[in-house]
């Protein structure tokens, strides 16, 4: 009932155009607040976006100034707003590289995901004939299809969100599956879920299938108004046509 104890070891991942890379002496816990008892510690990816956790925290440290919140839940919104307004640290150009970057990606583990069952069937059959691999590839496609199509968006007007996104970078979504699947026959059905898949990605959280690339933070501390300490914490993604991809994962309170 007195405190929060935080503690984190010295290794983080921080992900760039040619992958990711482990730093073994990365700062990860800080003061929120100069003046109050509110911690913030990060885990996973150690960049948002490029852009270093600790670099984050120091500028909306020094927005927050001496300002205080009765709640230590109040902290967490007022941290994630200033990561949705502070047009600083995410331009349109930064946002777009990470757009088309996780596209690639997640195509890409796709792609993979093909040449290992299709590798297996080798292994099975005496020969493997291209409608063995098509057939393949659209079960694997209809996998991932129907858990993004039927998982609920974060975003009230997802169809909107959906045309603006389809409208702004349908093109290079394109060309991200030709350099992907190379020569791979894809019909037009299939190519029409992969485009839907694509925009899914930045406004969905569906069930079972994490982001390796997300960085989590905890915040933890108290209030002006708490005499007992509680913690909050958040996965978080990035940033597609200004919207903050993030979901709250914790939020507990240390009680009588």
């Amino acid at each position: 009932r007195e405190a929060v104890a935080m503690a984190a070891d010295s290794a983080a991942t921080v992900s760039g155009e040619k992958g990711q890379k482990v730093f073994s002496s990365a700062n990860k816990i800080f003061s929120l607040s100069k003046y109050e008892p509110v911690g913030i510690m990060i885990y996973g990816n150690a960049t948002l976006m490029r852009v270093p956790w600790e670099t984050i925290i120091k500028v909306y440290r020094s927005t927050l100034k001496d300002k205080k919140f009765n709640k230590l839940s109040e902290y967490g919104d007022d941290f994630i707003n200033f990561l949705k307004t502070e047009k600083r640290l995410f331009p349109e150009s930064e946002q777009e590289k990470f757009i088309l970057g996780n596209i690639f990606g997640y195509f890409h583990s796709i792609k993979e995901e093909l040449v290992e069952r299709v590798d297996i069937l080798i292994e099975t059959k005496t020969s493997v004939t291209q409608d063995d691999v098509d057939l393949i590839f659209t079960k694997l496609l209809d996998e991932d299809y129907k858990k993004w199509h039927e998982a609920p968006s974060f975003v009230n007007n997802f169809d909107k969100i959906l045309k603006d996104f389809q409208s702004k970078y349908i093109k290079k979504v394109e060309e991200i599956i030709i350099e992907v699947f190379e020569k791979l026959p894809i019909s037009d059905e299939n190519m029409k879920k992969l485009k839907e898949l694509a925009s899914s990605l930045f406004f969905k959280f569906p069930n079972g299938m994490l982001n390796s690339n997300a960085s989590g933070i905890v915040i933890a501390g108290f209030g002006e108004e708490e005499i007992f300490p509680s913690i909050k914490s958040y996965s978080i993604e990035g940033m597609a046509l200004n919207i903050l991809k993030y979901k709250e994962e914790n939020d507990k309170s240390i009680t009588n």
